[in-house]
């Protein structure tokens, strides 16, 4: 995909890079930032649930707070701030490629897997987001990575079954490239599991719907691959935890990450029939923090639903599988006003925004990504 290539990715994820590690000295949470360190620095003392169940976060951690304190004031502000923060900044830039690559397969128009990444990169909730010292941006955009590789195979799956023209040829376990897609997909969100629990219902659904794929092409060898890979990751990560929390409280922190209590303020807590509403409200539209702002972006991404191009058939029913788990959880059992945990939601906002905008020409595209961008970089550093 040319959207992928030369510099361009390179200097969006540079830049984005290079305004978070800027501007992190004065927007880290500094009570987030001395609550979280001292809580690593104790490790396994006191742990909560979230740091147990994040062994990878928990690494990455200790090793960017060693690093920025050996660097000592050379880096500006906190040690620790910067120890910690600075991975939210890596791995968003890191996701500038899988975006691109995720909507360039969804979208043959030139310009909309840009759009669409540009509108995700800048939304106030991510932007914002990528200076929270916690495992939220990491793990969400190691997310969005996997979910990339996994929706790339099973339309690579859908191209490959529409091209052959005998049956034999469709159950035939070769191509390649699905395969390639779907072992580098199921290691990436094995490793995203370990980075933040809850990207499994962001990442699972199309990891099965992969593998129910390979078993219908009698793929038996690639199935036990993915499965080998996977409790290989999993073991990788998760066997020193057991160790130094026990087994038990291992697994009851996953088990509570993975399927949380409702939060006081999620719509099953609720009683009044405008908590589904507010909800709604909250997570698509407070995610780009200034109501008329949000508004407009979801306006959009509605009319870009119900009057855009289409995605094929297979690229709808990987959409489906992508968004609504995590969607249903998140509306049913967070509370609205976290907004970091939307992020994952932002993408597919993103996406059908551009769709919208495309339908007015290609002018009307960049003109009003322009102005969406600069309006929502401007509501984040305001925030």
């Amino acid at each position: 995909m040319e959207t992928r290539r030369g510099l361009g990715p390179l200097a969006v994820a540079a830049a984005f890079v290079a305004a978070h590690l800027w501007g992190l000295a004065s927007n880290a949470p500094a009570a987030e930032v001395t609550r979280l360190a001292g809580r690593i620095a104790a490790f396994p003392a006191g742990a909560s649930d979230d740091l147990v169940a994040s062994p990878i976060f928990l690494m990455l951690g200790k090793a960017g707070m060693a690093l920025a304190r050996r660097a000592g004031t050379a880096v500006g502000a906190s040690a620790d701030a910067y120890g910690l923060a600075s991975w939210g900044a890596v791995f968003g830039g890191i996701a500038v490629w899988p975006l691109l690559y995720l909507f360039g397969r969804l979208s043959a128009r030139r310009d909309v897997p840009w759009a669409a990444t540009l509108l995700t990169m800048t939304a106030p909730v991510v932007w914002a987001g990528a200076w929270m010292p916690t495992s939220h941006v990491p793990g969400f955009m190691l997310a969005i990575v996997a979910q990339a590789l996994l929706v790339g195979a099973l339309l690579e799956a859908a191209r490959h079954d529409e091209a052959a023209s005998d049956v034999l040829i469709v159950h035939r376990p070769g191509d390649p490239v699905f395969a390639r897609l779907v072992l580098s997909g199921a290691l990436v969100s094995s490793i995203a599991l370990g980075l933040r629990p809850v990207t499994l219902w962001l990442t699972l659904p199309l990891l099965v719907a992969a593998l129910a794929i390979c078993w219908r092409r009698r793929a038996r060898a690639l199935v036990g691959a993915v499965v080998l890979l996977c409790a290989v990751a999993f073991v990788a990560w998760a066997v020193p935890l057991m160790v130094a929390v026990g087994p038990a409280r291992y697994g009851t922190s996953l088990v509570q990450e993975l399927l949380p209590a409702p939060d006081a303020g999620a719509v099953l807590s609720q009683t009044h029939p405008a908590a589904l509403g507010n909800a709604l409200w909250e997570t698509f539209v407070g995610a780009w923090r200034l109501p008329w702002l949000g508004f407009v972006v979801v306006a959009v991404a509605v009319g870009g639903l119900l009057a855009g191009p289409r995605p094929t058939p297979r690229g709808r029913r990987a959409l489906v599988l992508a968004v609504v788990p995590y969607a249903v959880l998140h509306l049913l059992v967070h509370d609205p006003r976290q907004a970091v945990l939307t992020i994952p939601l932002v993408p597919v906002v993103a996406y059908f925004a551009s769709l919208g905008l495309q339908a007015f020409g290609r002018r009307a595209l960049q003109a009003g990504t322009l102005v969406l961008v600069l309006a929502s970089l401007a509501a984040s550093w305001r925030g």
